[in-house]
């Protein structure tokens, strides 16, 4: 296997888990503003958003660590045709819960690892979710309750507030975590000598 990986996020608890499963990994964030990158994208479906979005995350990090093999994830939500990208403010997870209040979506989450500057192996997943009817004021008292823990997570989507906003049948956590543990471990074991 190799010696180690990076993987491009902020969150430590997903490094761990990976180190744990026997591959050593730090993290270092990407510095994409998502929004800003799928604007200048015409007619690209959510699907399209999070493959782009994910090989660009290992693209630039690779590029900080050539020598090395970075992970990216990237998700998005199809929304009757709308793209929802991960809350960068309270207001955006405001924006995403109206978005998503009472609708069955779709969420795509993709993993890509990169090494010696090109794409060595990728994952695309999906599955489907339903969105409970929340009132104004119930968005409100879940972005109280939860606030800032939550930004940066698509659509507020996180394995202990959940409850609160899906309807619970068939929930996929290692796709909605956006980390697939196994196939990223699976991979690297391909590289033993």
């Amino acid at each position: 296997m190799t010696d180690r990986i990076v993987l491009v996020s902020s969150n430590e608890k997903k490094a761990k888990l990976i180190t744990e499963a026997g591959v050593p990994c730090f993290v270092f964030p990407s510095l994409i503003k998502e929004k800003e990158f799928i604007s200048q994208e015409k007619d690209i479906t959510a699907r399209e958003a999070a493959i782009k979005l994910s090989e660009k995350k290992a693209a630039d990090v690779g590029y900080v660590y050539p020598d090395i093999f970075t992970v990216a994830v990237a998700q998005t939500i199809d929304c009757e045709g709308k793209i929802v990208l991960r809350p960068e403010s309270i207001d955006d997870i405001r924006d995403n819960l109206r978005t998503l209040n009472g609708k069955k979506c779709t969420l795509y989450s993709v993993t890509t690892i990169y090494g010696k500057n090109k794409k060595e192996w990728q994952e695309v997943e999906k599955t489907d979710l339903t969105y409970k009817k929340m009132t104004n004021e119930q968005i409100d008292a879940f972005i109280e309750e939860f606030g800032p823990s939550i930004l940066g997570v698509l659509g507020s989507v996180k394995k202990d507030n959940f409850p609160h906003l899906v309807e619970e049948e068939n929930l996929n956590f290692e796709i909605i975590n956006g980390l697939p543990v196994r196939s990223i471990i699976q991979f690297f074991k391909t590289l033993r000598v």
